[in-house]
């Protein structure tokens, strides 16, 4: 099981990363968030768009962080009136 370590920072994207959630790029320039968790495998970091973790957040369980799969989740628009809802 993975365990989150502190909480998420964000800031503006220095190099290309991709999204833990969405499997798209993060590309340089581009807002981010970055969260440092821990599971049997060591320490590692999980890289994110924003308004992938802001849908992630609102509409899964503990469990779907766990063992999503980036190819079935698509990132959401900005925009989009569920995220902001």
């Amino acid at each position: 099981m993975t365990n989150p370590i502190g909480a998420a920072t964000f800031c503006a994207a220095r190099k290309l990363h991709r999204c833990w959630l969405c499997g798209e790029q993060i590309h340089i320039g581009e807002r981010y968030g970055r969260r440092c968790c821990a599971d049997d495998d060591g320490i590692w970091v999980m890289k994110f768009h924003p308004e992938c973790a802001e849908f992630a957040a609102k509409h899964w369980d503990t469990d779907e962080y766990e063992y999503h799969d980036p190819s079935e989740f698509v990132r959401p628009l900005k925009n989009c009136a569920e995220v902001n809802a």
